[in-house]
């Protein structure tokens, strides 16, 4: 379809509705798929819940020296999987983050893991004095 072939449709009407349909945009990602914070990546332990039995993933913020040595530990670990991405936030039902010079440390759990909802994340987080509840 050419433009020229929408001669009553005014450009601005084009753009409300041609943009939202590329995802044109600013900033991160509302929680889908994508990368919800920036600079940030991730180890996803799900994967490997018949190692470790807890559902979580670890979103790493901040220094990509850092993060390279996270990553390490992460790839060490059968089934785990190393993100250039934050963690999804689906069926998230929280999170506790904690931060210290050049990261910030964000471990998501997810819903069938061993907290029922984000009250009793919230919980756990305080079992930390320098950890901080995160909602999905």
């Amino acid at each position: 379809m050419h433009i020229r072939s929408l001669p009553s449709l005014s450009l601005v009407t084009l753009l409300a509705t041609a943009l939202p349909a590329l995802h044109i945009g600013c900033g991160g990602d509302s929680g889908g798929g994508g990368n919800p914070t920036p600079n940030a990546a991730s180890c996803d332990y799900r994967p490997a819940a018949g190692i470790r039995p807890t559902l979580y993933c670890q979103e790493y913020i901040g220094d990509a020296t850092v993060q390279a040595a996270y990553k390490d530990s992460c790839t060490s670990v059968p089934g785990a999987l190393w993100a250039s991405a934050g963690c999804p936030r689906v069926s998230a039902v929280g999170g506790c983050s904690t931060t210290s010079p050049g990261i910030t440390v964000t471990t998501w759990f997810y819903s069938g893991g061993p907290y029922a909802d984000a009250a009793a994340v919230m919980s756990s987080c305080k079992q930390d004095p320098k950890a901080t509840y995160v909602g999905p």
